[in-house]
């Protein structure tokens, strides 16, 4: 059984104890996603996406949580910016 409430709390105690890390916990925001928390998701993707911009899974996820609470079509239009050389194929 997966214990969603259990990983959740678990990255956020990561992050009180270590607050450099938290870009880095995208393991916190399947965690969140799966716990229809979006918002929260979303912004934890996008961190993620912050400090290393080739992170493409992480601009997916975004969006699939963006898409979640407002839509494909608003999501689509927020979408996180990737390293240029990538930002074609998701165009």
């Amino acid at each position: 059984d997966l214990d969603l409430d259990g990983a959740a709390s678990d990255f956020d105690e990561a992050w009180l104890r270590a607050p450099s890390v938290r870009p880095f916990l995208w393991q916190r925001g399947i965690a969140l996603y799966f716990q229809s928390r979006f918002p929260e998701a979303a912004d934890q993707f996008r961190s993620d996406v912050a400090v290393n911009p080739r992170n493409t899974e992480e601009a997916i996820w975004a969006f699939i949580s963006e898409a979640r609470m407002d839509g494909p079509s608003q999501a689509r239009a927020n979408f996180v910016q990737v390293d240029a050389c990538l930002k074609t194929a998701f165009q």
